[in-house]
């Protein structure tokens, strides 16, 4: 009798500063305490589903954090397509282009901080209202250009009209073609899509001293 595989989790690892695939052949991946994954050359790395209830991903590169995630496969499971976008943070050898500045900043030791992109402000936008009358709180519709992946992605959300704003996270794009996203938590506030503006979050980590690189255009 022939045993089918079932896949658990395709791992595609992002570059988050770029938005764009990281840099896949320096960055190894692997399950902890499981079998090794099989590396695709569109940029994915698939294991094969173990019966697992729960698992830990560890992503290792010398141009990036090093990110460890556990995932709770039953939760995981629930989306429509076993994809899992590693938004990996840029690490001390990153190689920013030429027309990037680093400023340095202080933060909490060993601290991830968030730093909302303004050149990104423009890209994305609310398609509606937030939450929609029609929709559940959890559910967002956006104005996503192309094929920009969001899933796993950081974002700030920001009122025009008092400067309130709130940090969330994409969990699924659930039709990409009307941009209907399901988001990680619900959001606290309400917004529209004529006072409010969306950019993108980088992340990064600061050092043991607390010492962390901000980049931006010259």
């Amino acid at each position: 009798m022939m045993t089918v595989k079932r896949v658990g989790v395709a791992v595609c690892p992002m570059d988050c500063f770029t938005g764009n695939k990281a840099d896949f052949g320096s960055v190894r991946v692997w399950m902890e305490d499981g079998a090794p994954g099989i590396r695709k050359q569109e940029g994915y790395v698939i294991f094969w589903d173990n019966g697992e209830q729960e698992c830990c991903l560890v992503l290792e590169s010398p141009y990036y954090e090093t990110e460890r995630i556990r995932i709770s496969m039953t939760e995981f499971h629930k989306k429509r397509y076993p994809l899992l976008f590693v938004w990996m943070k840029p690490g001390a050898a990153y190689p920013y282009p030429p027309e990037i500045r680093l400023r340095m900043e202080e933060g909490r030791p060993d601290s991830i901080i968030d730093i909302p992109m303004k050149e990104s402000v423009g890209l994305i936008s609310l398609a509606g209202a937030y939450p929609a009358d029609r929709l559940e709180p959890q559910m967002m519709e956006l104005k996503v250009p192309g094929e920009m992946e969001l899933e796993g992605r950081k974002l700030q959300i920001r009122r025009l009209s008092d400067g309130t704003s709130e940090y969330f996270a994409i969990w699924e794009a659930r039709n990409r073609a009307v941009g209907l996203y399901e988001l990680e938590q619900p959001l606290r506030e309400v917004y529209s899509m004529f006072n409010s503006e969306i950019a993108l979050v980088l992340q990064v980590k600061a050092d043991r001293s607390g010492h962390y690189r901000v980049p931006e255009l010259r």
